[in-house]
C-alpha cells in the first residue's frame, strides 16, 4: 500500500540523501491538509487488498477533487502519468488517457511562467519533495488552458519512491484577469503624463510613478484614500505652486472649482519650474480622472519662439509632439518631423508637392472622413477662426491623435498633434468598468438609472408610454446557501443573458441589486410589456445549471408597470413594479404580475 511520506523521516539516509528545504507556512498547511485527507481515506480502505485499495482510494480521491473543482492524478516514478479521475473530461473535454505516458514537460509550457519557475519546479520534483500551486499553462485538445496542481511524493515502507499524488484544476478565467488587470495597471505606469484617479468621494485610488516623482516632496499626500483638497492644500504648504504666493485660499479655491468644474484643460506652473497641462474627466459614476503633461518644453519653445525667430527648428525638435506652423495663406512654413509620425503620413510624399500645406490637409482629411472635401474645408475654417481650437480624430489605423490650433497674432496657424491613443483608450476601459456590472456584464444600477432617467423624460416629451420590469431570480439565496457563490453567480450570469436575449432591440436592462434585475421599455403599453416579460420568463424557465447535486432549474418573478404618456416619474413607476414583483413572488413566484393599482393579478 502506498503513503505519502514526509521526506524528512522516510527518505534515504546517508551520502546520497537529500536535505530537503522547509516550505513556507501556506506550503505546510496545504501539504498538511492533503496529507490528513489521504491518511483519512487510507484508514477506510485499511483492510482490503492493494489493488482494491488503490481503485477505492480513487473513488474518494475524486470526491475530494471534484469537490474542488477539479481532478485527482497519480505519477509512476519515472513521473509519466498513470492515473487521471474522470472529472479531468468533464471540467476540461480531455480523456484521462491522453495524460497517460506523459510527463508534465510533455504538455506543459514552459514559456508561461518565468524560466527559473518552471526550473526550480522540475528540481523539486527531482529531489521527491511536496509541491502546492504551481501555477502553468496546458496544451492539450482542448487548446491552451491556465492550470494550477499540488502534488505529494509516494513512497513505500521501505522509503523507495513511487511516484507523485495531487489535484489539479482549471484556472484560465482567474490568470485571464489577472492578466488583464497587470496590463491595465502597467498601461497606466507606462504612460508619458501623469496619471490620478479619484473616486467619487474626491479620495486618491491610484496614481502612476510620473506623479509620485512630481509630489516626491509631499509623496504622504498621494497614497490612496486621500482626499483631493488635502493633497492640494499639503503641496501648497510645500511652496509648488508659486503662482499662488500672496492669496493661497483664493488659489486653492479656484482650482477645486476647476476640479468639480472639470472638462477644459488649463496650464500650471510648479515651484521647480516645470509647466504641467491638466486635463481632468468627470466618469459617470463620479469620479475623476487628473491626466497631467509635462509641456515644460513646449512653454519654452513658444517663449522662444517670440522673442527669436532663429531658434524655432531647435524648439521644434526638442516637442514631442506634431507641429505644424501656416502663413496667411495656410501654406506650410514650419514642421518637425514628429508631425508625420504622429498623423502616420508619408513625410516625403506631403513636401514633395508643390502646395506642401494643401496636400498635408487632403492627407489628414481622407485618414479620418468619407467627404475628404468637405473634411479640408473644415479643416481650413479652423485655421482662420479668431480663436483657439481644439478636436480629435482617429485616423485610418484606428489610432486616435488629438489636434490644439492657435491664430499667430502677426497672421497664420499654428497647430500641434499629440497621439493620445493610450490615454483614450484607457477613457473608455474605465468608462467601461463605471458603468457596466463586471459579473453579468450589462449596466450597473447607476447606468440603468441614468439611461432610464434619459428615456422617461424622453417618453414624456413625445406623450409615449413606456414600461418597467422588474425581475427577480427565485430562491437566490437558498441557491447561494445550499450550493455556493460560484453557482449562484452562473444563475445570474446565465439569467441575465437570457433577459437580454429575450428583450428588444430598445429595451435597456441592467442589474439593480444582488438578485434583482430591471428592464425599460420604451413605446411599450402594457399588452407589449406584458408579452416581452412573459417570454423573459419563458426563456429563464427553460435553463437549468449543473450542480453536484443534479440540475438546478432558474425561474424568475417578474413585476410590471406602464405609464401611459409617462405619467409620474421614474421612481413611482419602479416602485409600482417592484410591488408587482413582490405579488408576483407571494402568489407562488415564476410568474408574471402587472400592477394595477390595489386589485393585482397575475395576467
Amino acid at each position: 500500500m502506498y503513503e505519502p511520506k514526509d521526506p524528512s523521516t522516510t527518505a534515504p539516509t546517508g551520502s546520497n540523501a537529500v536535505q530537503q528545504p522547509s516550505p513556507n507556512d501556506q506550503e505546510q498547511r496545504n501539504i498538511a491538509e492533503l496529507r490528513r485527507k489521504i491518511a483519512e481515506l487510507e484508514a477506510e480502505l485499511a483492510g482490503a487488498s492493494e489493488h482494491a485499495a488503490a481503485n477505492d482510494g480513487r473513488g474518494y480521491l475524486q470526491d475530494f477533487a471534484t469537490a474542488m473543482g477539479g481532478w485527482f492524478w497519480e505519477t509512476d516514478a519515472e513521473l509519466r502519468f498513470t492515473y487521471f479521475s474522470p472529472s479531468v473530461q468533464d471540467i476540461t473535454g480531455v480523456p484521462p488517457e491522453w495524460h497517460y505516458g506523459k510527463t508534465r514537460e510533455d504538455f506543459g509550457i514552459p514559456d508561461s511562467v518565468a524560466p527559473e519557475v518552471w526550473a526550480e519546479h522540475l528540481a523539486c520534483l527531482r529531489r521527491r519533495e511536496p509541491f502546492t500551486d504551481f501555477v502553468f499553462q496546458r496544451r492539450a485538445t482542448d487548446g491552451i488552458k491556465w492550470m494550477r496542481t499540488s502534488g505529494l511524493p509516494v513512497f513505500d515502507a521501505q522509503g523507495e519512491f513511487h511516484g507523485y499524488r495531487g489535484s489539479a484544476s482549471v484556472i484560465t478565467a482567474e490568470m485571464e484577469a489577472k492578466l488583464r488587470n497587470d496590463r491595465l495597471i502597467s498601461a497606466i505606469e507606462n504612460l508619458d503624463e501623469m496619471f490620478v484617479l479619484w473616486g467619487p468621494d474626491d479620495r486618491l485610488v491610484v496614481c502612476n510613478q510620473r506623479f509620485r516623482d512630481i509630489n516626491a516632496k509631499v509623496i504622504e499626500s498621494v497614497q490612496p484614500g486621500v482626499l483631493f483638497e488635502d493633497h492640494i492644500r499639503t503641496a501648497m504648504a510645500s511652496g509648488a505652486y508659486p503662482s499662488a504666493a500672496g492669496h493661497e485660499e483664493v488659489w486653492i479655491q479656484t482650482r477645486l472649482a476647476q476640479h468639480r468644474n472639470s472638462g477644459t484643460p488649463f496650464e500650471m506652473q510648479r515651484q521647480d519650474g516645470r509647466w504641467i497641462l491638466l486635463r481632468e474627466q468627470r466618469l459617470p459614476d463620479g469620479s475623476t480622472t487628473t491626466i497631467s503633461t509635462d509641456i515644460t518644453s513646449r512653454k519654452r519653445a513658444e517663449q522662444a519662439l517670440a522673442a527669436k525667430h532663429d531658434v524655432l527648428e531647435t524648439a521644434l525638435t526638442t516637442i514631442p509632439d506634431g507641429v505644424q506652423v501656416l502663413d496667411q495663406d495656410l501654406e506650410l512654413v514650419a514642421w518637425n518631423d514628429r508631425l508625420f509620425e504622429v498623423l502616420e503620413l508619408d513625410r516625403d510624399a506631403i513636401l514633395d508637392r508643390d502646395s506642401p500645406g494643401q496636400a498635408l490637409r487632403r492627407a489628414l482629411a481622407e485618414q479620418g472622413s468619407d467627404d475628404t472635401q468637405t473634411a479640408i474645408e473644415a479643416q481650413e475654417t479652423m485655421a482662420r477662426a479668431p480663436g483657439p481650437v481644439q478636436y480629435e480624430q482617429q485616423l485610418a489605423s484606428g489610432k486616435w491623435m488629438e489636434c490644439r490650433g492657435r491664430p499667430i497674432a502677426s497672421g497664420g496657424y499654428v497647430a500641434v498633434y499629440r497621439d493620445i491613443d493610450e490615454s483614450k483608450r484607457l477613457y473608455e476601459r474605465l468608462e467601461h468598468l463605471a458603468t457596466t456590472d463586471a459579473l453579468t456584464e450589462i449596466a450597473n444600477r447607476r447606468s440603468f438609472l441614468d439611461r432610464a432617467e434619459a428615456e422617461f423624460d424622453r417618453a414624456k416629451r413625445y406623450n409615449r408610454n413606456i414600461s418597467f420590469l422588474m425581475i427577480d431570480v427565485d430562491h437566490f439565496k437558498a441557491v447561494n446557501d445550499r450550493h455556493g457563490h460560484a453557482i449562484g453567480d452562473d444563475v445570474l450570469r446565465r439569467a441575465a443573458a437570457a433577459c437580454g436575449d429575450a428583450l428588444r432591440d430598445s429595451d435597456i436592462l441592467g442589474r439593480v441589486g444582488g438578485e434583482e434585475f430591471a428592464a425599460l421599455l420604451p413605446e411599450a403599453n402594457a399588452e407589449t410589456a406584458h408579452l416581452v416579460a412573459e417570454r423573459l420568463r419563458l426563456a429563464v424557465a427553460g435553463l437549468s445549471v449543473e450542480t453536484t447535486a443534479g440540475a438546478l432549474p432558474i425561474t424568475v418573478s417578474i413585476g410590471v408597470s406602464t405609464a401611459a404618456g409617462a405619467r409620474g416619474n421614474v421612481e413611482e413607476i419602479m416602485a409600482e413594479a417592484d410591488a408587482a414583483l413582490y405579488q408576483a413572488k407571494e402568489n407562488g413566484r415564476n410568474r408574471v404580475v402587472h400592477f394595477s393599482g390595489s386589485d393585482m393579478g397575475v395576467r
